[in-house]
C-alpha cells in the first residue's frame, strides 16, 4: 500500500446532532478533519472467472477529527495529598503539623500542580478550543488551625473557561491555602457532572470529558455508580491514581463505568506524562 498526496483530503467534520455520526465535507473554511483514502495495489483474484475479473484492489477510508472539548479536572484535595511524594503512609495523621499548612514543595499536591500545568501547555498547542474547569473534593472539613475555616466536601474552584490562565490561577490558590479531609470521590464526580452539564458554561457542540484523580481509597460512598450516571449524560470519565497507596482496582472500575481509560502514576514524572497524554487525546477517529 502506497499513499499519494491526492489520497489525503482536508475538510470539516460536523455532528448533525448529539450522538449522531460525524459527516465529513471536503474543503471548506474552518477545517478540523482529514480523510485518508487508501487503495491497495491490485491482487490476483482466485477463481476470477466466477466474478468477471482476474484481480481486485481493496480500498478503505478513515477520517480523524479535532473536536472541541469541555474538560473537568476532578482533583483530590484530601489531607493525604499534602504528604510528600516519598511518604509511604496511606493517610495523614491528625497530629501532623502539615495539616495546618499549605502544601509544601515536596508534596503530592505540588507534583499534581506541575502535572496540570503540563496538561495546559499541551492544550495551548492544539487546534481545538478546549474549555477547562477544576473541581476539588475531600470531605466536609474544619481546618484544625487558628483561625479555623469550614471547607465543603466538593466545590468548583474554576468554572469551564477557554482562558487556561483561569485554571492556573485556581491551582495557584489551592497550592497556597490550607485544606484537607477524607476522600469522598463520589462527591467530586457528582460535582464534575453538574459542571459539564451546566447550560450556562458548557457548550452544546463540545465533547464532555472528566478526569478524576486520587492518591487514596474512597470514603463514604462508592463512586462507580456516579461515573455511570455521568456517562449517561454523554461524559467520558477517565481515572488516574497517583502513588502506590491509591486504590487502582476501584478507579479502574470507575473508568470502565464512565467509558474512559485508567492510568496509574507511581511517581511525579509518570503523573506529568499521564496528564500530557490526556491532553493530547483531542483527536478522535470519527469514521
Amino acid at each position: 500500500l502506497e499513499l499519494e498526496k491526492e489520497d489525503f483530503e482536508f475538510g470539516q467534520s460536523t455532528q448533525p446532532s448529539s450522538g449522531a455520526r460525524f459527516v465529513f465535507t471536503s474543503g471548506g473554511g474552518m477545517q478540523n478533519a482529514v480523510r485518508v483514502n487508501a487503495t491497495a495495489s491490485p491482487r490476483a483474484l482466485f477463481a476470477g472467472g466466477l466474478f468477471n475479473g482476474s484481480s481486485f484492489a481493496p480500498s478503505q477510508s478513515a477520517t480523524a477529527t479535532y473536536a472541541h472539548i469541555d474538560i473537568c479536572l476532578v482533583l483530590d484535595r484530601s489531607s493525604s495529598m499534602k504528604l510528600y511524594t516519598t511518604d509511604e503512609a496511606p493517610y495523614m495523621s491528625g497530629g501532623d503539623p502539615r495539616a495546618c499548612r499549605a502544601p509544601e514543595d515536596e508534596s503530592r499536591w505540588i507534583a499534581l500542580d506541575v502535572a496540570v500545568d503540563a496538561f495546559l501547555q499541551v492544550l495551548e498547542r492544539t487546534i481545538p478550543a478546549e474549555h477547562v474547569a477544576v473541581v476539588t473534593y475531600a470531605s466536609n472539613y474544619n481546618t484544625p488551625c487558628s483561625p479555623s475555616s469550614s471547607i465543603p466536601k466538593s466545590r468548583i474552584d474554576c468554572q469551564l473557561s477557554g482562558d487556561l490562565e483561569d485554571v492556573r490561577s485556581a491551582m495557584s490558590t489551592l497550592s497556597s491555602t490550607v485544606w484537607g479531609g477524607m476522600t469522598e470521590i463520589h462527591s467530586g464526580v457528582q460535582m464534575g457532572t453538574s459542571v459539564l452539564t451546566d447550560p450556562v458554561y458548557s457548550r452544546e457542540n463540545a465533547r464532555k470529558v472528566m478526569i478524576v484523580l486520587t492518591d487514596g481509597h474512597y470514603t463514604a460512598a462508592d463512586p462507580v455508580p456516579y461515573a455511570a450516571t455521568a456517562a449517561g449524560y454523554g461524559i467520558t470519565v477517565h481515572a488516574v491514581t497517583f502513588g502506590d497507596g491509591a486504590n487502582q482496582e476501584d478507579m479502574q472500575s470507575l473508568a470502565t463505568a464512565g467509558g474512559g481509560e485508567f492510568f496509574h502514576a507511581p511517581d511525579p514524572a509518570t503523573l506529568e506524562a499521564v496528564f500530557r497524554q490526556l491532553a493530547a487525546m483531542a483527536v478522535l477517529l470519527t469514521d
